[in-house]
């Protein structure tokens, strides 16, 4: 028995070729980007289940969605995991492997698609090697990772504790805004996306779990006014004006609540540009205040054609 564990991201879908499409404040992400995003995820689903699995259970993690992925726009053999039982399927869900859709590049990549890590403008490092958001999740997890399917800028930073990974690039960017699929024919991608998902399981024996060391130091780096904001919430110390530390031995006892907090102060500017707007459809999308949606999209507008650094001290 395999049940496998479907981690899904919007941005590194193989025919999102659109900044828009992942932004429901846009018609754009409700016309072309979740139907886009249901067709990748369903292909990989197929491709598990062709290779044995007999139940896999869908994570969505892109954030800013409203909701994303519905169940009933699933294949057969896919199981929805509620918003409300994330982290605890995460941590202790029962499953024997994940595999990756969708995902893109950390921080600071230049050249990959809406390129960040968790949240515009912020940045992870453990014992102070950038990750990725793969490498997040696959530590939230602790579980066999088969592979990452994905916007190609990410194939080379799948390094550390995720090298090796089997990897899948769906889509080139020539900059964090210009990306073109890899297969222009969405059949072909489907196809080629259940192949590998197929391939992944059936080698399945041969991925481990990826393995923090027994100590490590988690640092992110975010905008030094927000980081003021998360200064000792769950052990955080400030090490220069933009840097935030905690000394850990467990991701979700330790890690996570740090991160959270982090992330929280990182992303109130976004969640300030988005107050008072209703984006639960098109037709309430419709309705808004075009001046709030102005407002709104000016900001997404800026952090695209905005190149992010690595780091920043």
């Amino acid at each position: 028995m395999t049940r496998v564990l479907l981690l899904a991201d919007m941005e590194g879908i193989s025919q999102i070729d659109d900044y828009r499409e992942c932004w429901p404040i846009y018609p754009e992400y409700w016309n072309t980007g979740r139907p886009k995003m249901i067709a990748d995820i369903n292909a990989a689903v197929l491709g598990l289940l062709d290779g044995g699995a007999t139940e896999v259970g869908l994570i969505n993690g892109h954030g800013f969605g409203y909701p994303n992925i519905l169940e009933a726009d699933l294949v057969d053999g896919c199981v929805l995991i509620g918003d409300e039982d994330i982290n605890a399927v995460m941590q202790t869900g029962g499953y024997d492997a994940t595999l990756q859709v969708g995902r893109h590049a950390r921080c600071g990549t230049k050249h990959g698609f809406m390129s960040h890590t968790q949240a515009p403008d912020f940045r992870v490092s453990i014992d102070g090697k950038l990750v990725t958001e793969s490498h997040i999740n696959a530590w939230r997890t602790n579980l066999p990772l088969l592979g990452v399917i994905g916007d190609a800028a990410l194939e080379p930073e799948l390094d550390h504790s995720l090298a090796g990974t089997p990897f899948m690039a769906v889509k080139h960017a020539d900059s964090r805004v210009d990306v073109s699929p890899i297969h222009t024919d969405p059949d072909e991608s489907a196809a080629a996306i259940r192949a590998f998902a197929t391939w992944c399981l059936e080698n399945a024996g041969k991925r481990a779990a990826p393995v923090l060391p027994d100590r490590f130091i988690f640092s992110c780096c975010l905008n030094g006014a927000l980081a003021e904001l998360a200064i000792d919430r769950h052990g955080l110390l400030r090490t220069s004006p933009s840097v935030l530390v905690k000394s850990s031995t467990d991701w979700w006892s330790e890690t996570e609540p740090a991160l959270q907090a982090a992330m929280a102060a990182a992303v109130q500017p976004w969640l300030a540009a988005w107050r008072g707007i209703e984006y639960s459809s098109l037709e309430t999308l419709e309705a808004q205040n075009p001046d709030r949606l102005e407002r709104a999209r000016r900001f997404i507008h800026d952090w695209m054609h905005r190149n992010e650094a690595d780091w920043k001290r």
